[in-house]
């Protein structure tokens, strides 16, 4: 009506009417209200074009595949104006892109941002390493964490566990090796996760001997294990036969230190620092009836229903097969 009327909207009218558009997840009223800027002599500058795209990648979720190749549009249309997006809308983008597989338009938009003055952060590389990682291109990953350091962004512990962790999925335990002693030496201090991703890739791999230095080396760092790690070492442990070393760690982990009696290793503790879960019990179950110590595994099931955790298959199984072969 106002329009008709020859009076036209400011740009703020504008980019109220286009806020109100994506809230309510109408963008293809918002992409005619843009076009309509145009047309009623107010061209659409930083600020619209900023909202729509914000609008559709601001949100936790994924756009259709029609509503990304309009923002992919109005993103185009943007550039070739000579305008830029904020650094908050850089990422979510970035974000979005990868998500749905374009990583080439991922970095397309990175360094078309970078032409004109944007400087992307460790988190904005982070996150594209991070998708290529999950989409099992760690080549590419890594080029773009080498492109990175190449551009005076420096990588934190996040950026490194996530290449370590990846690196130890894939199988790649010399490379995930060289990062971590990389990390250490740019001063970045290696985390729990980034910790206990090398060392159940060491103890999958079956070296042993590796992961408790590795293990020592956290402790000494004051690296807190949790749950996954523990986990990890007892399982690494039971299957490589060392049901000894199994039970001290599964006693360090009760707070009951390391005992030297075998059928002590089961008693609680009050001040225990972590308390184990299925997984766990599972693994050293499993290990104590390979080791034919059927006994002490059949009194673990008391330890976890005072702790009130559920056995699983895997621990029914386990003692069952025990049970059978003693």
């Amino acid at each position: 009506m106002m329009i008709n009327e020859g009076c036209y909207p400011t740009p703020s009218i504008f980019n109220s009417l286009l806020h109100a558009y994506c809230i309510a997840g109408d963008y293809a009223c918002g992409y005619k209200l843009l076009n309509k800027m145009e047309s009623c002599g107010c061209r659409p500058g930083y600020v619209p074009h900023n909202i729509f795209i914000g609008g559709v990648c601001g949100n936790n979720e994924l756009p259709s595949s029609d509503v990304m190749e309009l923002t992919e549009k109005v993103y185009g249309e943007m550039f070739d104006a000579g305008m830029v997006l904020n650094k908050m809308n850089v990422d979510n983008f970035v974000r979005y892109l990868c998500s749905v597989g374009k990583f080439e338009k991922a970095f397309s938009v990175i360094r078309e941002m970078m032409c004109k003055g944007f400087i992307p952060d460790t988190n904005t590389y982070s996150k594209v390493i991070e998708f290529l990682c999950q989409a099992s291109k760690m080549e590419k990953a890594f080029h773009l964490f080498q492109e990175m350091k190449g551009n005076g962004i420096i990588p934190d512990v996040y950026t490194y566990t996530i290449l370590i962790d990846s690196f130890c999925k894939a199988g790649f335990l010399q490379q995930a090796t060289n990062l971590f002693n990389e990390m250490v030496r740019c001063g970045c201090p290696p985390n729990v996760v980034t910790y206990t991703a090398l060392i159940h890739a060491y103890l999958k791999m079956r070296r042993v001997s590796q992961a408790n230095q590795l293990f020592g080396r956290m402790l000494s760092a004051g690296c807190v294990p949790n749950i996954v790690t523990y986990t990890s070492l007892v399982d690494g442990h039971c299957k490589a036969r060392d049901f000894v070393k199994a039970c001290q760690i599964y006693a360090r982990m009760r707070g009951n230190g390391y005992i030297k009696d075998v059928d002590m290793y089961f008693k609680g503790d009050e001040t225990n620092p972590t308390e184990p879960n299925v997984f766990t019990y599972g693994a050293l179950v499993d290990g104590l009836c390979k080791a034919h110590k059927v006994v002490e595994a059949r009194d673990l099931l008391d330890t976890m229903s005072a702790a009130n955790c559920e056995p699983n298959h895997i621990v029914y199984d386990a003692l069952i097969d025990g049970f059978c072969k003693v």
